[in-house]
């Protein structure tokens, strides 16, 4: 069921305009200016990338809002031109595609530092989905990479006429915390795919592995015997991929060390959690204990690999919601 109150369409800022007109507009917004008889191409346009942000029905409205300027941050940094799709339930199924153009001047820092930022926003009935293909593909800056990141959609609907807009696209995103069901989907490049959860634990990946790599293979497996996340609600997805780094680490320090881990491991959602709480439990007096709110920048740690007991809070740099976007698109 759709939890909108009005259409996608019309709470994304931009103005109202026939789809045909949007590259015509387009065109006249970056045609060249002519000075004292010569043309003076835009100073500041310079795109890199197609970036298509593609919303569900079960967007609402302050989700697509900030789904949106994320990406028009994300264009801010790396400039691209952003096409969002967006689904109207309440439209007829006979009703026009309906367009929208959004364009934004960004001042920097430093005046070199401005830049243009445009959105090309489609309107569309559900059971239009299948033209969707072409009237992107007019939209396209042509010779420029093309990434897709969908939110919200069904999992079933993207499986049955979604799954051929990654033909063309060089990467597909999407968060596992907000949309589980797209992991088991039948992509046809799965290479392609990256999940925003495990982008958004770059920050917490790495001081955790600088930490673990400073002890030998053999004490971080030696008498382990579980491995538990448990985290917070609408976290699932962040404590998964969490989870399955853990199990990859824990199997390449079992395979160097010639140890074998038997470890299991386990995922539970706690209403009072922080975002995440990683617990390791020994046979022994070792263990590892890690809790991270995400609200601050740093998780406290307690661990004891036979060395001692270790406690200390770690400083981690939480990363803007467009720089995740951007983790997960290019790395």
């Amino acid at each position: 069921m759709s939890t909108q109150t009005r259409s996608l369409l019309d709470i994304l800022p931009g103005i109202v305009m026939p789809v045909s007109e949007v590259t015509e507009k387009l065109a006249w917004m970056w045609a060249p200016e002519v000075v004292e008889g010569q043309d003076t191409p835009a100073e500041y346009r310079a795109s890199q990338m197609n970036l298509i942000l593609h919303l569900g029905l079960k967007t609402t409205e302050q989700d697509a809002l900030d789904q949106f300027h994320t990406a028009v941050d994300f264009a801010q940094k790396t400039p691209c031109r952003i096409i969002v799709l967006c689904p109207d339930s309440s439209s007829c199924n006979d009703c026009p595609l309906e367009g929208k153009l959004f364009s934004q001047c960004y001042i920097g820092p430093k005046q070199r530092e401005s830049c243009y930022c445009e959105a090309l926003i489609l309107g569309y009935p559900p059971s239009q989905a299948n033209f969707l293909e072409n009237q992107v593909s007019v939209w396209l800056e042509a010779d420029l990479p093309t990434y897709y990141w969908i939110h919200r959609l069904d999992p079933k609907r993207v499986a049955e006429q979604y799954l051929s807009f990654t033909q063309f696209c060089r990467r597909v995103v999407y968060d596992s915390s907000v949309d589980p069901g797209y992991a088991d989907l039948p992509w046809p490049e799965a290479n392609k795919v990256r999940d925003i959860a495990f982008s958004r634990l770059f920050t917490v990946r790495q001081p955790m592995g600088q930490f673990l790599s400073s002890y030998e293979p053999q004490a971080l497996v030696e008498g382990l015997e579980k491995v538990t996340i448990t985290h917070a609600p609408g976290k699932a997805g962040d404590a998964q991929q969490l989870l399955n780094w853990m199990r990859s680490s824990l199997e390449a320090c079992a395979q160097q060390s010639k140890h074998p881990c038997t470890a299991k491991v386990s995922l539970h959602e706690d209403p009072q959690a922080c975002l995440v709480d990683i617990h390791w439990s020994y046979s022994n007096e070792k263990h590892f204990d890690w809790t991270y709110s995400g609200d601050n920048c740093h998780p406290q740690l307690s661990a004891n690999f036979g060395r001692g007991e270790v406690n200390y809070p770690l400083q981690i740099r939480k990363l803007t919601t467009a720089e995740v976007i951007s983790e997960a698109l290019f790395f």
